[in-house]
């Protein structure tokens, strides 16, 4: 097979146009060429700052899912209680002492005392620890 050879069968013409004021073409042209560059510069700033925007999302998911794991671990080591323990006990009336007196002497069951003296105990525990978490708190306020 022979290779076609193509001919120019025209020459490109050369020509010129004369230009009024170039000076102010040419302020014109670097003007906007500047205008561009800032416009390039903005632009950058702002995905720099959508960047940082998704790698500080992406870091404080990875936190929040951290803690919901530590907080799932930390219920699943909490005992589960009894709110009707933690409700403090009923004040009891003042009774008449001639109603004292007349009624029959009840002994008291070891069941019902050491019910009672767990209901104080939990009472105790309960104060102590908002009183922790009130220093804790004012610690916190404090720095």
């Amino acid at each position: 097979m022979k290779k076609k050879q193509i001919k120019p069968t025209e020459k490109e013409q050369s020509f010129y146009v004369g230009v009024q004021n170039p000076a102010d073409v040419r302020k014109t042209m670097l003007e906007a060429s500047r205008e561009l560059l800032l416009s390039l510069k903005q632009y950058e700033h702002l995905r720099n700052i959508r960047a940082q925007k998704l790698s500080l999302y992406s870091q404080y998911q990875s936190e929040i899912s951290a803690i919901k794991s530590l907080l799932a671990k930390l219920q699943r080591a909490v005992p589960k209680h009894d709110m009707a323990l933690l409700t403090p006990p009923k004040q009891k009336e003042d009774i008449p002492e001639q109603a004292i007196a007349s009624a029959p002497a009840k002994t008291a069951s070891p069941r019902a005392s050491r019910v009672s003296t767990d209901h104080v105990a939990a009472m105790d525990e309960v104060t102590r620890l908002e009183s922790e978490l009130a220093e804790i708190e004012k610690k916190l306020s404090s720095m």
